[in-house]
């Protein structure tokens, strides 16, 4: 039903009021597909191509020296288990959370103990002036240390756009 969840397996899927379908998956925080109301892919979907997970959006926590610091290219935050948080305030977008990333991962920098991260997908419709529509997402990360250290590279964080 439109502007209703159906989680299964992990999966949530919205249908914004204009029929734009997003799905998301809570292993990792991905954005597995995007599809506008007459079913073409607006993003590259998710799909396993020579043994490599392909397409989506994911979210980068830290992002750039990560693998400096020891961590995967990407950060950790995509391998993880969020929690989706039902927003009857918010009946558009789709909330996930992530709290204290070292309870599933004790080998994370023990600046990460305390760290809280909400993600919140909206799939959206633009009507253009010309009549036609334009679809996609929004996505907003909010951050909190509620930790006694500072994060590592928190100016860093990224929602990557898209796949390549």
């Amino acid at each position: 039903m439109i502007g209703e969840f159906a989680a299964k397996s992990g999966i949530i899927e919205k249908i914004s009021p204009e029929g734009v379908q997003a799905s998301i998956d809570l292993q990792g925080g991905y954005l597995n597909s995007l599809t506008a109301p007459d079913g073409t892919d607006i993003l590259f979907p998710r799909q396993d191509l020579d043994g490599k997970d392909r397409g989506a959006v994911f979210f980068c926590m830290p992002f750039g020296p990560a693998v400096q610091q020891g961590m995967e290219q990407h950060g950790f935050a995509r391998r993880l288990t969020w929690k989706h948080v039902d927003t009857p305030d918010d009946p558009n977008g789709i909330m996930l959370w992530l709290d204290n990333p070292r309870l599933q991962d004790p080998g994370l920098p023990e600046e990460y103990d305390g760290c809280s991260i909400t993600l919140r997908y909206e799939p959206v419709a633009i009507n253009n002036e010309d009549g036609t529509s334009a679809y996609g997402f929004t996505a907003t990360a909010t951050i909190m240390n509620k930790g006694d250290k500072s994060l590592i590279s928190f100016q860093k964080i990224v929602v990557v756009p898209f796949p390549w």
